[in-house]
């Protein structure tokens, strides 16, 4: 298409294709990040969970004495893990 200045626009038909092909890459590098920060948040999950029971264990197991009171320190870290995992996973 020429203009009276001599300036070629490209064929609007052409324009749409291009348009759609970028956004059928963002819309596929959106699915990927999706997945990525899907697979993340199970992960953390899993962990927590894990983490959670951990100390859930550990503290019955000290307050019935059967371990020394001691692992206190190491109730404090599960405890701290545990709530990076919740303030990671929202």
């Amino acid at each position: 298409m020429a203009s009276i200045f001599g300036f070629r626009s490209r064929d609007p038909a052409r324009d749409r294709q291009t348009d759609m092909s970028r956004l059928d890459r963002l819309a596929k590098l959106l699915d990927q990040i999706a997945a990525e920060v899907e697979a993340e948040k199970n992960g953390l999950e899993n962990r927590y969970r894990t983490k959670a029971t951990n100390a859930a264990f550990l503290v019955e197991a000290m307050e019935n004495g059967a371990t020394s009171s001691s692992r206190s320190s190491e109730v404090s870290e599960l405890t701290k893990s545990i709530l990076n995992y919740e303030r990671r996973i929202v």
